[in-house]
């Protein structure tokens, strides 16, 4: 796997103290402005990296350059779990409140990750998804409202998993997912890495896209239907496996100390990978 280090500012997260409306005013200016520094810092870090970054084959975690997402399985499903990780952490962000931390992970998505995908998911059959896309990109950042936002989440989640059907072989989907689960993880872990650095809050971007990654893993889990009993024991070992690793994310918005280590999510991918060759 192509990791690559990314040149992010720091920043803190912002507490939500209501002790006076002065107060509140000076917390939510401070929020903004943290939001706005990490934001221009993707922007820098994306437009830096060019044809062979992030623009070429989506995101880019987790993936290399030589990946051929129209053949490629279990690189084309990890790529939609990755879109799907930054809009989940971004919904979820603004149903908490956090409205500028959730606007800089629509914008991702929507103007990148989308664009590496579009052509494989006509290519694969589909008919894409850059209309619901869109919708909830602009009903994040025209700050629609909880329901709106939700309901265009939804959309988008729902048209992602039908583009996610679209393999070439169908016949062992339990192991695949398990196998796209374990990507997400180690990119996942990956981000974190970066994200908490010896126990100190250092990039809360990447932090909530390492949590995006990891719920969307462990849905891809959960959604497994299968009636062998061997399936069905493999299934809740991974999902505890996941589960454990979620204890690495006291809160969406961190404070400046996190208690996690990324090697938690490496260990968890490795055994994921173990337990889903033991089903071939």
């Amino acid at each position: 796997m192509v990791r690559r280090t990314k040149l992010w500012t720091s920043m803190q997260a912002v507490a939500f103290v209501g002790v006076t409306s002065i107060t509140a005013c000076s917390q939510d200016a401070n929020q903004t402005s943290a939001v706005a520094e990490e934001e221009a810092a993707v922007a820098a870090m994306h437009h830096g990296e060019g044809a062979h970054g992030e623009g070429a084959h989506g995101e880019g975690e987790g993936q290399g350059s030589d990946v051929n997402l129209a053949t490629d399985d279990l690189a084309y499903q990890a790529q939609l779990g990755l879109m799907r990780g930054h809009l989940l952490v971004g919904n979820e962000l603004y149903q908490q409140g956090f409205i500028d931390h959730a606007k800089t992970h629509m914008k991702h998505p929507e103007s990148e990750l989308y664009a590496a995908v579009a052509d494989v998911l006509i290519s694969r059959g589909g008919e894409g998804f850059a209309t619901q896309l869109s919708q909830l990109a602009d009903a994040v950042n025209n700050e629609a409202g909880d329901e709106a936002v939700a309901a265009a989440y939804a959309a988008i989640v729902t048209a992602i998993k039908q583009h996610e059907a679209l393999v070439a072989d169908d016949s062992k989907q339990a192991i695949q997912q398990m196998l796209v689960a374990a990507s997400l993880i180690r990119t996942a872990a990956d981000e974190y890495a970066i994200g908490v650095v010896d126990g100190k809050t250092s990039n809360v971007h990447e932090y909530q896209d390492a949590y995006g990654f990891t719920q969307v893993s462990l849905d891809l889990v959960d959604s497994i239907d299968s009636a062998d009993l061997a399936v069905k024991v493999a299934q809740k070992q991974v999902k505890d496996l996941i589960s454990e690793t979620l204890v690495l994310w006291p809160a969406v918005v961190p404070g400046d100390t996190v208690d996690g280590e990324a090697g938690k999510l490496y260990g968890a991918a490795a055994q994921i990978e173990i337990i889903a060759a033991s089903l071939k």
